[in-house]
């Protein structure tokens, strides 16, 4: 067994989490919801739902897994993301969510996630509103 010799901490450092194989109470709490599942579960507009359904992998694998970072990444390293760069895609989101975001019947918290998305998408391309 180690002991802190620093005078700090724990004595035993066998009992830091992560040291040994107990399961820890942190087991039973249910998985951080990817921003995927965050934004798609807040959304309750169909064509919003869509749009960020869109901009949104499952299985992503670089940044939040949005559109936005591929750009970004892409922009960054001149190399696409996966097969394919991504610029085109943001573009044409970008036209969807201003269409979106005309519309007079959009719940607030809608009109709130679609500026948003509106916003990383041109900030990833390096364009402002």
């Amino acid at each position: 067994m180690a002991k802190a010799t620093n005078g700090h901490g724990p004595a035993n450092l066998d009992t830091l989490p992560g040291s040994s194989s107990e399961s820890s109470p942190l087991d039973a709490l249910p998985p951080i919801p990817t921003m995927r599942e965050a934004l798609l579960a807040s959304i309750t507009d169909g064509a919003l739902w869509n749009i960020a359904d869109a901009l949104y992998r499952k299985n992503a694998t670089h940044g939040d897994g949005g559109t936005a970072d591929a750009v970004r990444l892409e922009r960054h390293t001149g190399q696409p993301t996966g097969t394919a760069f991504h610029t085109r895609k943001a573009i044409d989101r970008i036209r969807q969510l201003k269409r979106f975001l005309k519309r007079k019947n959009i719940t607030d918290s809608d009109r709130a996630i679609a500026q948003w998305l509106l916003d990383d998408l041109l900030d990833a391309l390096g364009r402002s509103r």
